[in-house]
């Protein structure tokens, strides 16, 4: 797609600056119009039509019938080739300003020695009611994105978002965002393959479960997955029922996003029972998950026999955050978390004050510095009983641990996402990320490395390290 714009943009350029002079192009007005209506007609059909080149359609198609005006009237009329320029020149910029805003390419993550393979699977956890739909009388269900190591690339690139038109519409609906702005999740491929055989390597490989925020959803944190998973790891983001921006099950059916899930705009005792609730039941997703890769696991599925079950970690964001501090606390499975601006502030105070007993690290962004959560966070790691850390990143704000700050330039100036440049996060964010897992689950570095990427970046710093 990006090489049919490139195909479409220099041809009407040149259409445009050759206008009146036809004979340097050897080129009869019949065939300018031929051109020109061709090129759009192509491009609509193979590289799948979207509002953001639609002014370019219109300006191939005012070209086209120009031309095709002066063909039929031998020459009996003129065309101010001035206004045409200028009114070809408006309709280009907005085209490209539109292309610039909704972008069909977004940076892709650095990657390990390891090709990355994914699929997606719909998991009913056995015996846990849905509590967000009473109308729902069979087992609550949740839909797994798995990102795995790989032999070699499979057949075709995975979307970065699976299903990526409804989940455009979700978080649309979710996020009121106009769905415009989004549309082009369409068009957004990953690193990662579809059908791409799971490598050969002799050893198990440890398991990464990420529970993403409120109106979030597993795939948010694709560059994560992929890059932990091109390390060795197999990852697998939830998309928790509800709670997501949209959730689609494998027999296609879907699931909106619930408001209910969390009660905003209530007074604090009512917003925390409700966030409390959440928690419970994004908890029992991710230890269902872990029971599915534990134990029911049949053998032909993908990775039946290659995941480690002794060597677990957690990665939250948000509300996903405080469910998996509350699994690690309940689950003696999980052997490290990784918290992105986890709302400790909701959790029970029995769980706050238990502090942690397995690694923890918190990556808080600069909106959230100060705020209440800091006060039970602070809580939290003080009754720390292993190596606890606690960076803040500068210039972030609670969704740059998402992918949104990646979608368009204009998450910036709505204040969705910081100031700091998305290429500068995703290194900061894929170091101390892979530097702590490979620490917490490998044994390959030191806690002293950790605390020593606060030198290494200008804009991360380190509030708080605590020693086991």
């Amino acid at each position: 797609m990006v090489l049919l714009d490139g195909i479409l943009l220099p041809l009407l350029i040149l259409l445009m600056t050759r206008w009146g002079d036809i004979r340097k192009l050897d080129m009869t007005p019949i065939g300018m119009a031929i051109l020109a209506f061709t090129a759009p007609v192509v491009h609509m059909v193979v590289g799948n039509p979207r509002w953001q080149v639609v002014a370019l359609y219109i300006l191939h198609g005012l070209v086209g019938a120009i031309a095709l005006f002066l063909s039929l009237s031998s020459g009996k009329y003129k065309v101010s080739v001035p206004g045409v320029r200028k009114f070809a020149v408006v309709l280009t910029g907005l085209s490209l300003v539109s292309m610039v805003l909704a972008p069909i390419q977004v940076q892709q993550p650095s990657l390990g020695p390891y090709t990355v393979g994914k699929f997606s699977e719909t998991l009913a956890l056995h015996k846990v009611q849905e509590y967000y739909n009473p109308e729902v009388n069979d087992d609550r269900q949740v839909q797994l994105q798995v990102y795995y190591p790989a032999e070699t690339i499979g057949w075709g690139r995975a979307d970065l978002f699976e299903n990526p038109s409804k989940k455009a519409a979700g978080l649309a609906g979710a996020t009121r965002v106009w769905y415009p702005f989004i549309s082009h999740l369409n068009h957004l491929k990953s690193s990662a393959w579809y059908g791409a055989p799971v490598s050969r390597h002799p050893s198990k490989f440890p398991l990464i479960v990420i529970s993403h925020g409120w109106k979030g959803f597993g795939d948010l944190h694709a560059f994560e997955a992929q890059r932990l998973a091109s390390m060795g790891y197999v990852v697998v983001a939830i998309d928790h029922t509800y709670v997501a921006a949209s959730t689609t099950f494998d027999d296609g059916t879907s699931q909106a996003f619930n408001p209910n899930t969390l009660l905003e705009g209530q007074n604090d005792q009512v917003f925390r029972k409700s966030a409390q609730q959440l928690i419970q039941v994004m908890t029992k997703d991710i230890q269902g998950t872990l029971d599915y890769f534990q134990e029911k696991l049949t053998r032909d599925h993908p990775l039946f026999g290659r995941v480690d079950m002794e060597r677990v970690g957690l990665i939250g964001h948000s509300i996903g955050g405080s469910a998996a501090l509350s699994t690690s606390i309940q689950d003696k499975r999980i052997d490290a978390v990784l918290g992105m601006d986890s709302f400790v502030w909701a959790m029970e105070e029995e769980m706050v004050m238990a502090g942690m007993t397995v690694p923890y690290l918190h990556l808080r962004s600069d909106q959230w510095k100060g705020r209440d959560n800091d006060l039970a966070l602070t809580r939290m790691m003080a009754g720390t009983y292993a190596d606890s850390w606690l960076f803040t990143i500068k210039g972030t704000a609670h969704s740059d641990f998402t992918a949104i700050a990646d979608l368009s330039p204009v998450s910036r100036w709505f204040g969705y996402t910081g100031s700091l440049d998305p290429a500068e996060r995703h290194e900061i964010m894929d170091k101390v990320i892979m530097d702590f897992f490979e620490f917490s689950l490998r044994g390959r570095n030191t806690r002293y490395q950790l605390s020593a990427l606060a030198h290494e970046f200008e804009n991360l710093e380190l509030t708080t390290f605590t020693r086991e």
